[in-house]
Order: C-alpha cells, then structure tokens, then sequence
C-alpha cells in the first residue's frame, strides 16, 4: 500500500470511529473520503462538517445571531450617540483595580485575540464612515485633530444591501485551524514550508522551512518580494 493510499484509509477508519459504528457509520466513512480524497482537509474549511460542507468555509457571509438592524432596513447605519462615546464608557477603568475572580492574567485578553485572528476576518470595503471625535468628552483621554477617528465600513456580501439586509464577508475559516500562522493559500504554504517555491505545496515537506522548523523570517527564502502578501497573518 503506497502512502496515499494509506493516508486515505486512515482517514477512512477515523471517520467511522468518528460517527459510530453500524451501516449509518460507514456510509459517512465513505463520505469523507470523497469530499477528502487524499485524507487531507480544504485550506478554506470546505467539507470540515460532513452533513453541511459550506459550513465555516472561507468567503462566505458570517452568520448572525440576531437579525439585522439598520435605519433603512437594508444599508443605512443606525443613528445615535457617537461608538467612541460608548465606547468610552463601556470600557472606562479610570481608578477601578481591575482583576480576574478566577485568577486569569493579562495574557486571556492576548489569546482571545489570536484566536479571534485565526476564524474571523471580514472583507474590507471602500465606504468611508468616520467616527466623531469630541475632545470635550471628559473621558476622552487621547487627542485628535481631525475631529473624526477613520473608518471603513466592510464590504457588503454579493447580492446584498440592496433589497435585502446587508451582510459581510469572512475571509477566513469559521475553524481553529491556526490560519493567522500559516496562511490559507497554496502560495502561503509553499514558501513557509521546505521544498521548492513553485506554487505547488504537494511537492513540498510537511514541516516548516527553518531548521528545527520555526516559522521562518521574511528573508527566509533570500529577497522578501517573493515572499506571499502577509496581509492578515504575523510574518
């Protein structure tokens, strides 16, 4: 038995395991291996839930919680108090000794936001929509001479907007799959891993580029411009 095709049999037993035994079982395990044909998942999440394969795929509308809201039913932001006013309010710990009753440190913050960056990524759009700034807040600890703080609404998903609600797109996987270190890309993959950079990662080693297989620096691979546009992973 070659390697794929004992990759593709693991995968196989795994996915009857998975589901349980009896017939039911094995018809899943046959599933898998037609959506993961060589036992390895999608880059972009596609088929990582066997009953709904769209699930948690990249480029796709997030789903909500709660229906939509806007002032038009459809587009128009809501009116009200400034988001820096709330915020401001929200989020104010001016002499408050701030600690966690289950004694988690600093570090919880850190690691909610690198897991944030590693399912959750919407697809930036070109409608200007600044937030005012007013310097009189008197829990307004920072200046600014623009009277605005910059913003860019997200780009709205195809087909909405318009006679429907607005929804927005996440570029990324719904799955920790650890996409904010290694990428999502053929392209990303080849250069971060060891073997030749012709835009093929099959040809490639499974482990990283650098001895003792770090991730490596921008330079790794000699001149960075050949390196992948690193627009939403560290590198």
């Amino acid at each position: 038995m070659d390697r794929k095709a004992a990759v593709v049999a693991v995968a196989a037993v795994v996915a009857v395991f998975a589901v349980g035994g009896g017939t039911a079982a094995a018809h899943r395990g046959a599933a898998a291996i037609r959506l993961f044909p060589t036992g390895i998942r999608a880059l972009d999440g596609s088929a990582n839930n066997l009953r709904h394969p769209a699930w948690g795929r990249a480029d796709t509308p997030y789903v909500r919680v709660t229906p939509a809201a806007y002032a038009d039913g459809r587009n128009a932001p809501m009116s009200g108090p400034s988001p820096r006013y709330v915020s401001n309010r929200i989020f104010n710990d001016v002499s408050q000794n701030l600690f966690s009753e289950n004694n988690v440190s600093r570090w919880g913050w850190v690691w909610g936001q690198f897991l944030d960056h590693t399912f959750g990524l919407a697809q930036s759009g070109t409608q200007k929509a600044p937030i005012a700034f007013s310097a009189g807040d008197p829990l307004e600890q920072f200046r600014n001479d623009f009277g605005a703080i910059g913003f860019t609404r997200s780009a709205a998903a195809s087909g909405s907007g318009a006679s429907s609600p607005r929804q927005q797109v996440n570029t990324l996987s719904s799955y920790m799959d650890a996409w904010n270190v290694y990428g999502g890309t053929n392209e990303r993959l080849d250069w971060l891993r060891a073997g030749p950079l012709d835009g093929n990662p099959a040809n490639n080693s499974a482990r990283l580029l650098t001895a003792g297989g770090y991730l490596p620096r921008a330079d790794a691979r000699g001149v960075p411009p050949r390196r992948p546009r690193c627009s939403s992973w560290a590198g």
